[in-house]
Order: C-alpha cells, then structure tokens, then sequence
C-alpha cells in the first residue's frame, strides 16, 4: 500500500508539472516550402527552423534542401520573417549547419562567413511583407555582413546557399564560393517569454533580386516538436512501472 501510494503521489506531480510546463515548452519550430523554378526548372526548397536557446538567443538555421544549382536564381540568399512583439535584435554568429561546407572555397584569409550576412529589422517594402531579414546578397535592402568582425559587402551570389552545384551549371554558380546545405545564425535579444508562435510571414529569396524578378519561395509551418511535458509523462510512467514491481 505505501508504494501504491507514492506511485499516486508521483503521477498527480508529474501531470501537474506537465500543465504547468505547456505554455512555455515550445522551444522549436521549423518553416518549409517548396516550388519550381520557371527560369532553370529546377526544384526550389528550402527549411528554416527557430529554436530559443539560452532563453533570450534566437537560433535560426537556413536550409537550401532543393536540386544542385545551375544559375543565380537557384541560389537561396535570403530568409524574410516578422517576429510579433519582439523589439530589436542583435546578431551575434552565422557558422555552416551540421554536415555542410563550403563550396568553391576557402572563405578568404581574415574573413569569416559571419562577415558575408547581415541581419535586419525594421524593413519595408519585402516582396512577402515581412520586416525583418537575414541575406547574404543585397536586393537593394541589405548593405554589408554584421554576423562577424570584418564586414564584407553583401553583394551578388558570393556566399549564398546551394545544395550542390551542377555539371551543367553556368558561369554565375560554377567557380562562386558557396554555402552547401545550411547555415547556423544566433541573434539575442529575445522578451522573457517570448512564444515561437509569434513568428510568421516566412519567405525564402532565391537569388540576387526581390521578387518577381526572381523567386520568392513562401513558406509553411512543417514542423513543431511535442512538448517536453509529454517526456516528463514518460519519466513519471517509467517510475510508476518500476515502483509497481516493487509493490508486488
């Protein structure tokens, strides 16, 4: 009777902690979205998945998951989001994704890729309606990289995304220095509590000029992960099945 007791005990804390933890567990959410390309006819997608880390630190990783490039407008160069309610932001690192590297490389001697991206706030007239972005070209919005310590210009294909280059690529991807895959970018400055449901209006910019001119990929909520509450119910489940062998 007291482990049938204390198996009680344990599930009603562990329910209870799991309501308490719902409204805050979401911690990761992942936008997609795919299309054809009418300029190259090759398949366009593309991911972009926030996580909070650290409470306050936004952590943003830009995916070009579509068919090796052959032109400029097959290159990803731009994330477009709004963040309701978040104030300003400050970034502090773009490092390459998991697995990626760099095309057409090295980075050149004192630079680093953090040097090539700029992030920015506040922005009008974005072909989606988004006011704020992180780009590796200019579109006529961005100026220069303010991810690292050296600012480079952000200036044409030079370091966007691809996923693989071409046989048949042309001159304008072919011998450019490249991302391959994805790419990792920290901002900071997060409200306490900020709820990732508060991100919207995600676009993916494909090459060196705003839509129409070229691409603009809209993108769509794929992914958000189970609360961690739902673990917390496992542990307890795995206690209770444990104490109940003892209680036999």
């Amino acid at each position: 009777m007291k482990y049938k007791f204390l198996t009680k005990g344990l599930i009603a804390t562990v329910a209870g902690a799991c309501i308490a933890a719902t409204p805050t567990l979401q911690a990761s959410v992942t936008f997609g979205g795919t299309a054809t390309n009418s300029a190259s006819g090759q398949l366009l997608s593309a991911t972009a998945t926030f996580d909070i880390i650290s409470g306050t630190n936004l952590q943003v990783t830009l995916s070009n998951l579509g068919a090796p490039v052959t032109q400029p407008s097959d290159v990803l160069e731009c994330l477009f989001f709004n963040l309701d309610g978040a104030g300003t932001l400050a970034p502090v690192s773009a490092v390459l994704g998991t697995g990626s590297s760099v095309l057409n490389g090295p980075v050149p001697s004192g630079q680093t890729l953090g040097d090539q991206w700029e992030y920015l706030g506040g922005l009008s007239g974005t072909p989606n309606g988004a006011n704020r972005g992180i780009s590796g070209a200019g579109l006529g919005i961005f100026g220069s990289g303010n991810f690292g310590s050296n600012s480079q210009n952000c200036d044409g294909v030079p370091f966007g995304i691809a996923n693989g280059i071409a046989s048949n690529a042309n001159g304008g991807v072919k011998d450019v220095t490249l991302e391959d895959n994805s790419m990792v970018f920290t901002l900071r400055g997060l409200p306490a509590g900020f709820s990732l449901s508060k991100i919207n209006t995600v676009g993916f910019q494909y090459g060196t000029m705003l839509a129409p001119a070229e691409p603009l990929v809209i993108a769509h909520i794929m992914v958000v992960p189970e609360p961690t509450g739902l673990a917390l119910l496992a542990v307890g489940l795995g206690a209770f099945i444990v104490l109940r062998r003892h209680d036999r």
